[in-house]
């Protein structure tokens, strides 16, 4: 997939950043709205919100040189472990940062007030944090039904 064609399957419905809890890795993902459906309607018995809000089940992933060049200098990247918490504080609020960037400063700020951020660290549980970069990458209506789908699980 080239970047053209990226950024035409990113206006459909929602970009997020997958991470790993260490702060080792990252994936750039991407949803629309017929692969929501799609899921929805393959697994009538999961709540849609499920696939709305879980970036592993969106739809793709953009992965390219500057992706795998920067995934595996973070996988090198030595942290002291009295420093772990600081440093992966500081990776997520960069996550969120660039997200937020994208969203103000690109083609996305134009976008149709449903479509969505989303940031997920993989086997992380301080719901707190993730309300708060929710907030800070998403409009009013898309937090509140985040919040509303992330207490309930």
């Amino acid at each position: 997939m080239n970047l053209n064609e990226f950024y035409h399957q990113l206006k459909n419905c929602a970009f997020g950043i997958i991470t790993d809890s260490d702060a080792k890795s990252i994936s750039f993902v991407f949803n629309t709205y017929t692969h929501l459906l799609s899921m929805e309607e393959k697994d009538s018995d999961e709540d849609p919100m499920y696939y709305k809000w879980t970036l592993d089940e969106w739809s793709d992933d953009f992965y390219d040189d500057e992706v795998k060049l920067l995934n595996t200098f973070l996988f090198n990247f030595k942290v002291d472990e009295n420093k772990f918490i600081e440093h992966t504080k500081i990776v997520f609020d960069l996550i969120t940062d660039a997200l937020l960037s994208v969203k103000t400063e690109r083609e996305l700020k134009n976008n149709d007030d449903k479509f969505i951020f989303g940031f997920c660290p993989s086997d992380y549980d301080n719901i707190d944090n993730e309300i708060n970069w929710m907030a800070k990458i998403n409009n009013k209506d898309n937090l509140d039904e985040f919040i509303k789908f992330r207490k309930s699980w």
